[in-house]
């Protein structure tokens, strides 16, 4: 992979440079109707931000290829647990999967003018992580969202992007709102996002991204470590048979 970030084309470059342009003006014309409209229409606010993630990606270069999506209850809800690639993943997972998503954030994100207050108008979830009393009170909040409302949510136990794309440790504790939630857990793996944009990169360059989601796993009765071993080893074997094949 090191070889290939390295060999970057101008064509590439350019296009990196024109899809970074047109983040950050469509940042404010998406987030502005998303502020305005979305506490009134759930539908719109999420029409339009999986819209901006999927013309991102496609300016980006970025070809999405998902597979497993038969093995998932259109109208179920689910935690889907996912390695951690790049700054891409969420767009890529807000494109291709037909849920209502929301992620958890620290609460500086929110903060950021149009973009924080889009994704608070969206529903996204504040994680406060000022005090462990007030970070329990932010999961204890998200816990009772995921069991009254039709969402769904993302986890990325791996906590950091990886450098090369391999499978790093995951933290038990990202297992908390799935356990106390008893949502069916996704298993996902991404390959390809760390291509398209890798760590410490500015500009995005095209590449093949493959989307892999898994069987649902049952919580209940779990405990995080058992429920955090049998996710990992799923998302490894994902990942051994993409490289096989």
């Amino acid at each position: 992979m090191d070889q290939q970030n390295r060999r970057v084309s101008l064509p590439a470059l350019v296009r990196g440079f024109i899809t970074a342009i047109w983040v950050l003006l469509t940042t404010v014309i998406y987030s502005l109707p998303c502020i305005l409209l979305a506490r009134k229409s759930t539908a719109l606010g999420i029409f339009l931000s999986r819209l901006w993630c999927s013309q991102m990606l496609s300016l980006a270069g970025a070809r999405l290829r998902v597979v497993g999506l038969e093995k998932l209850d259109p109208c179920g809800k689910y935690i889907f647990v996912a390695n951690l690639q790049s700054h891409f993943d969420i767009p890529a997972l807000f494109a291709v999967l037909p849920f209502r998503l929301v992620f958890a954030a620290k609460k500086e994100l929110f903060r950021i003018p149009f973009f924080g207050w889009g994704i608070a108008a969206l529903g996204h979830i504040t994680i406060d992580r000022d005090s462990a009393r007030k970070a329990r009170q932010s999961l204890t909040a998200a816990v009772n969202r995921l069991k009254n409302e039709n969402i769904c949510t993302v986890i990325f136990p791996e906590g950091t992007r990886s450098l090369d794309g391999s499978l790093g440790e995951f933290k038990r504790g990202s297992f908390t709102m799935a356990v106390e939630s008893g949502l069916p857990v996704v298993p996902v793996f991404i390959n390809g996002t760390g291509t398209v944009l890798p760590k410490k990169a500015l500009l995005p360059r095209p590449a093949a991204v493959t989307i892999t989601l898994g069987t649902p796993i049952a919580t209940a009765g779990d405990d995080k470590e058992t429920l955090s071993g049998a996710v990992r080893q799923c998302i490894a074997s994902m990942a051994a048979q993409l490289s096989f094949n």
